[in-house]
């Protein structure tokens, strides 16, 4: 597996991946994961045209995952913005999609945090309706993650939102 910076014409292939573990009411399942927001080919491309700090796994020349990530407030898919989020200069894990066959999220991560190297993390992950076991397992189990507050926009919609420190 080769992990490397996402590009513009990753764009594409993050869209289709996306769509693939979109959060479906009454079909999602918990153990699998899901992405509530889901963006098109040209929203995942416009946001990589102003982006060096996302991600994407390849086996071979084909993309099978990827790891959005974002700085501020100004272009995120899950449409929280909140100074507990990006205060400290935080960085926003906005978005992890990998194809239900491939294993690619903690490689992807591990990539990041090395060529990135930033101080404080943020992700944000659903609590409700349908808590995401996958995705809290992964940041607080396999990534050192610990859940700081919930956030609720008051669209049915309950938000965990979750903080990584450099040591």
């Amino acid at each position: 597996m080769l992990v490397r910076k996402a590009r513009v014409e990753d764009g594409v292939a993050i869209a289709a991946i996306a769509e693939t573990v979109r959060y479906r009411a009454g079909e999602a399942d918990p153990t699998r994961g899901y992405l509530v927001f889901v963006g098109t080919p040209e929203d995942y491309s416009r946001r990589l045209e102003v982006n060096s700090t996302s991600y994407v796994a390849e086996v071979d020349s084909k993309v099978v995952g990827f790891l959005l990530t974002t700085p501020s407030s100004e272009d995120t898919a899950t449409h929280i913005a909140s100074s507990l989020i990006f205060s400290d200069n935080a960085l926003l894990v906005d978005q992890i999609g990998v194809l239900p066959e491939f294993r690619a999220a903690k490689a992807m991560f591990g990539t990041m945090i090395e060529e990135v190297q930033p101080k404080r993390i943020t992700a944000c992950i659903m609590h409700g309706p349908l808590f995401n076991k996958r995705s809290v397992g992964f940041f607080k189990g396999k990534c050192g993650f610990r859940c700081i507050g919930e956030y609720d926009e008051g669209d049915g919609f309950l938000w965990g939102i979750y903080e990584w420190k450099a040591c």
